[in-house]
């Protein structure tokens, strides 16, 4: 769910970067966006909590909140690791805010449903507890690249849970509904590698 600390940096410098012209009030705003997203990414929700609860007292547009709203979700579910420490509905609650505000928003949206999948599966004993989130996050975004994330880790829990006969039948019902996207067989491109992305 969280992203390696050193791409969050990466990108949080070439953000920072990119401010130089912007108004002192939206770099501003900027740099904190940049502090609450590496705060999540690197484990340390209580702060990324307390940024984004600042962040969206002062960010009058939908466009704008979605990143804080995401952000704050991926804090909600970094603070359900370990597992005992955290109430989840909390964090499905604040992605489901994240559906509703940024449904205009695809890859915005694809990754919250991404971030709640993984969510779900860390937190319940049955690999195949996020099998629902995962198709859904093909169906609804099957040209985002976190789509190919999906169907990797839809292949891991459905062949390690029941075998390949019921991967390949997986796979050909959840094919026949996105074949010309991204993800499926007839796709620009072949994705699913063994590899989890």
């Amino acid at each position: 769910m969280a992203r390696a600390p050193v791409a969050v940096m990466v990108a949080s410098a070439a953000v920072l970067a990119a401010c130089g012209t912007l108004a002192p009030e939206r770099r501003a705003w900027l740099a904190d966006l940049v502090a609450l997203e590496t705060a999540a990414a690197t484990g340390r929700p209580a702060e990324a909590l307390a940024l984004a609860s600042d962040l969206l007292a002062r960010t009058p547009g939908d466009a704008d909140r979605c990143p804080v709203l995401l952000a704050r979700a991926r804090a909600l579910g970094s603070a359900c690791r370990p597992l005992d420490a955290c109430r989840p509905l909390d964090a499905v609650q604040a992605y489901d805010e994240v559906r509703a505000a940024c449904g205009d928003l695809p890859e915005t949206s694809a990754h919250g449903l991404m971030d709640l999948a993984v969510l779900v599966r860390a937190r319940a004993p049955d690999p195949r507890a996020a099998l629902p989130i995962l198709r859904a996050v093909v169906m609804r975004f099957p040209d985002a690249p976190v789509a190919k994330r999906a169907v990797v880790r839809i292949e891991d829990a459905v062949s390690r849970t029941s075998g390949a006969a019921a991967l390949v039948e997986e796979l050909r019902l959840l094919y026949a509904k996105v074949a010309r996207s991204e993800v499926g067989p007839y796709g620009a491109r072949t994705c699913c590698s063994r590899r989890r992305a």
